[in-house]
């Protein structure tokens, strides 16, 4: 149409037999044109969008060779070139369609003097019943719900010229995105490379096949191609074209495999059944020809059941669902102290400790409830003398034949003595860090796994720092390449004696005595280190200078000790001396309130003697290592405020002194005690008394009068924590470094009563302990006293 226009532009300039020409040229139903000697199109009429679907301008940028079929081309050359020379040629070939197809045509071309060459093409007709024939073939192609495609095998690479409206529908594709393309533009990363070179071996071979592949549609979801390809042979056998079917078989391979899982379970549980049928069979086969054997070895079960519930060495009992105690074996009733009788129907949790009551109840419920049908837990029992006990306990649901629960079977067993253990091994952990000598645990691979605090004092190393480093860092003897030969000597051996050097963080070299021992512990290896600093002169100097300081602390302390006991018993001594003479002389004139005064006042003066002589010999004992560490089991809140009723007491006796009479010790202030958490704790109650006595003592000696001393009990799940706070003199800051030394008293006492020797037992008993004390102090304000106490 753009052609006609642009001719019906021009006829004002052609002449009229020219405007003839060209309106028969319009007018033809033959396919014209005009080509220029390089056989470039130069004119078109519109009978080519009519026939072959291309419109004139598409066209006049290519040749008229350009849309020959490849086969033809050789012959449609021959037929140009002659054309030139013959005038007229005529000629049969494919020509390709718009659409990619091609028709068969017949041309005849005619020469012009000035070298144009006139081209007339018809396309080949056929008979209508033929033309019908592939009218319903191309509609039967179009209709089929799978796609088809046609590749040209002349072309590089295969190309798609046909597609139908299936193939769009299965790719998401349109048939101008499909055409040109090659087959595999389908396929993805996952395609599987065996059906993919079975295609590449049937079109090397020219052969038929059908695979199944992974494609992926245009929105990039993925479908299953059931893809069958065969070659289209050429009338003299070649093979020009493969078509290709695509069928979308996603659901099928979905529900393929869908059914062989449910075939596979459904083999399985036929299997399973089977075999349950079998055994089944089987065990009716045995119960029906030995009941009666049966029933004798049930009897004799429950007769073996019946003797290792009543003979077994830990505590059994048969509980009901709301917790309760059916019955007991005997070990359960020595455990807990009470007889059958007196166990039956009460509750378990009864005797359970109210920290893990709470607990113990909630998950009974859920055993109860079905919900688990089994559980331990480690937890402390109360005897029927008050005594605790720690106990594993195991509780195992019972159901009846019907599958409901019936009752729980409850196992104990005691594991106090694995307890304390635990708590003499931190203990042992505790004493070992506070070791002299410096140890180390170390790996087989030279990783430094523990240190003691002296081991990162000699060093200059913080703890934490030093378990980040290896052996080799601290001690240069000992070098990766080396350490791999000295630890195969350590294994030979079992253990060694030797020197060797220690550097510093700082980069000193002391020289060391090591003392390795080899250790294997559940299968995995380590070599415990004791190192001794051996430089001798550092050693003479340091035994001289410790020999005579120890010789100077020796004399100090016993012209101290000698003032101070000597001063502290005077002034008692003074009182009872005093107080003596007055009832001897003039006791028989005194009224009995005077009488009791001065008897009250000797008491007084003897229990503050008597409790300077304690200090003295408890302190001596702690000194020589002689002192016993007893730790049992004890209610702290209990303790704590039976000596404050003591303390109490002490107070009561000092308020009755006269206020006239010159007296050396103040009237003491109330304490208020308070207290949270469990307060049961493994300590030692002779050492603990020293404790709370000294620190509440000398809280109540340095608080004004009126002033009240707070004494707060805190247990934690690991620790008791003492807390002593009183609005006294408070301690000035240069004798806070000091104030454990024996004999050291503050600066700012005065004229108030003591040896100087309370804190340094305080410290030491704790110490033993495996605990610690803080004092916070501010003169003016009063003095806070934290002890912090293992409760095991």
């Amino acid at each position: 149409m753009a052609h006609s226009m642009h001719v019906n532009q021009q006829s004002s300039a052609l002449s009229p037999l020219e405007l003839k020409v060209q309106t028969f040229f319009e007018l033809s139903e033959d396919l014209c044109c005009i080509l220029g000697s390089d056989g470039a199109f130069k004119a078109l009429n519109s009978v080519w969008t009519d026939c072959l679907g291309w419109q004139p301008e598409e066209l006049r940028s290519q040749t008229w060779l350009a849309l020959v079929d490849p086969q033809d081309t050789p012959s449609s050359q021959t037929a140009l070139k002659s054309c030139i020379n013959q005038k007229r040629y005529p000629l049969q070939n494919r020509y390709r369609h718009k659409d990619g197809t091609y028709h068969r045509c017949q041309w005849r071309f005619s020469a012009t003097p000035d070298g144009d060459i006139y081209a007339i093409g018809k396309l080949a007709t056929a008979s209508p019943a033929l033309e019908t024939q592939v009218k319903l073939y191309h509609q039967a192609l179009e209709a089929t719900t799978c796609g088809i495609t046609i590749a040209d095998l002349h072309k590089p690479d295969y190309p798609i010229i046909y597609c139908n409206r299936a193939f769009e529908q299965i790719t998401g594709y349109s048939q101008a995105e499909v055409l040109g393309q090659n087959c595999r533009f389908l396929q993805t990363p996952d395609t599987d490379p065996v059906a993919v070179e079975q295609i590449r071996i049937c079109l090397r071979e020219g052969i038929s096949c059908k695979v199944i592949l992974k494609n992926q549609r245009k929105d990039g979801s993925i479908f299953w191609n059931e893809l069958s390809i065969s070659p289209v042979r050429s009338p003299q056998g070649s093979i020009t074209h493969y078509i290709g079917v695509q069928t979308d078989i996603t659901h099928r391979q979905l529900v393929e495999a869908t059914l062989q899982k449910s075939n596979e379970a459904l083999a399985m549980r036929v299997e399973t059944r089977t075999t349950a049928l079998r055994k089944l069979n089987q065990r009716l086969l045995t119960e029906l020809v030995g009941r009666k054997r049966a029933e004798a070895a049930l009897q004799e079960s429950e007769a073996r059941l019946r003797a290792i519930f009543e003979r077994a060495t830990i505590g059994i009992c048969r509980l009901d669902l709301r917790g309760q105690i059916l019955e007991s074996n005997p070990v359960m009733q020595q455990m807990l102290g009470y007889s059958e009788e007196a166990l039956q129907f009460r509750e378990f949790t009864d005797f359970v400790h109210p920290d893990d009551a709470r607990t113990e109840r909630t998950i009974y419920e859920d055993l109860a409830d079905a919900e688990i049908e089994r559980y331990e837990r480690e937890l402390q029992l109360f005897r029927s003398d008050g005594k605790g006990l720690w106990a594993h306990l195991t509780v195992s649901l019972v159901k009846d034949d019907g599958g409901e629960p019936s009752f729980a079977i409850a196992m104990i067993k005691d594991i106090t003595e694995r307890r304390t253990a635990e708590s003499a091994l931190r203990l042992t952990r505790s004493m070992l860090d506070g070791a002299a000598v410096a140890a180390f645990l170390v790996s087989a691979d030279g990783r430094i796994l523990y240190v003691n605090e002296t081991a990162a004092l000699s060093l200059g190393y913080r703890r934490s720092e030093l378990l980040r480093l290896r052996i080799h860092d601290i001690a240069p003897d000992f070098q990766p390449e080396v350490w791999a030969e000295h630890w195969g000597m350590l294994k030979e051996f079992g253990s060694l004696c030797l020197d060797s050097q220690h550097q510093t963080k700082e980069e000193k070299i002391i020289p060391v005595e090591l003392t390795e021992n080899y250790l294997l512990f559940q299968g995995q290896e380590y070599v415990c280190i004791f190192a001794l600093d051996i430089t001798e002169h550092q050693r003479a100097e340091a035994e001289a200078r410790r020999a005579l300081l120890r010789e100077q602390e020796l004399n100090d302390l016993r012209s101290r000790f000698i003032t101070t006991i000597s001063h502290q018993y005077r002034a008692p001594l003074t009182a009872i001396h005093s107080s003596a003479e007055g009832l001897g002389q003039y006791g028989h004139q005194w009224p009995v309130e005077k009488r009791e005064l001065h008897v009250r006042r000797i008491q007084v003066a003897v229990n503050q003697m008597t409790q300077l002589l304690d200090d003295v010999l408890t302190l001596g004992a702690i000194e020589s290592g002689k002192i016993p560490f007893q730790p049992i089991l004890i209610n702290l809140g209990e303790f704590c405020q039976q000596l404050c009723e003591e303390l109490k007491g002490d107070r009561e006796l000092q308020r009755s002194q006269p206020e006239n009479e010159a007296y050396p010790y103040p009237v003491l202030p109330p304490i208020r005690f308070t207290q949270a958490g469990d307060p049961t704790a493994v300590i030692d109650r002779h050492l603990l008394r020293h404790i709370l006595a000294n620190l509440l003592t000398n809280a109540l000696k340095y608080s004004p009068l009126g002033e009240e001393v707070h004494f707060h009990l805190a247990c934690e799940e690991e620790f008791a924590i003492f807390t002593i706070q009183d609005s006294g003199l408070g301690i000035p800051e240069a004798d806070q470094p000091h104030i454990f030394e024996l004999f050291h008293r503050g600066s700012n006492v005065g004229s108030l009563p003591g040896t100087g020797l309370g804190l340094s037992i305080v410290k030491k008993a704790i110490e033993l302990h495996s605990g610690e004390i803080e004092l916070i102090s501010q003169v003016g304000v009063g003095t806070t006293a934290i002890a912090t106490l293992p409760k095991c």
